[in-house]
C-alpha cells in the first residue's frame, strides 16, 4: 500500500516507541539507499500523522479511558495509512521524483 521496503516496518515500530528513533531509522535507510525520494516522503508523512509514541498513548488512556484511546489509535492509524497510500499513488502516478 505504502510502497515501502519491508525493513520500514521495524522503523515504524521504533517510531511508536520513540519518534526520534523512528526518524533516525528512516534517515539511515535513506542514507543507505534503501529508500527513494517518494518512499522517504511517504514514510515521513505516515510517521508524522501516526500517534506520537507510547507515552502519548498512555496519557490518552489515562485521560480518556482505554476504549476511547483505542478508538483514537485506530482512527489515527487509518488516517495515517490512508494518507500514505493516496500520497504514494499520486506521486507515483504523476511520476514525481525527489
Amino acid at each position: 500500500m505504502l510502497g515501502l521496503p519491508r525493513d520500514a516496518a521495524a522503523v515504524f515500530v521504533m517510531g511508536f516507541l520513540r519518534r526520534d528513533y523512528g526518524a533516525a531509522g528512516l534517515f539511515q535507510m535513506a542514507k543507505a539507499g534503501q529508500l527513494d525520494g517518494v518512499q522517504a516522503v511517504v514514510a515521513l508523512t505516515v510517521m508524522t500523522l501516526f500517534v506520537p509514541c507510547v507515552a502519548n498513548f498512555l496519557m490518552m488512556v489515562k485521560e480518556q479511558g482505554l476504549k476511547p484511546a483505542l478508538r483514537i489509535l485506530g482512527v489515527v492509524t487509518l488516517i495515517a495509512l490512508g494518507t500514505g497510500t493516496v500520497l504514494n499513488a499520486v506521486l507515483r502516478g504523476l511520476d514525481v521524483t525527489f
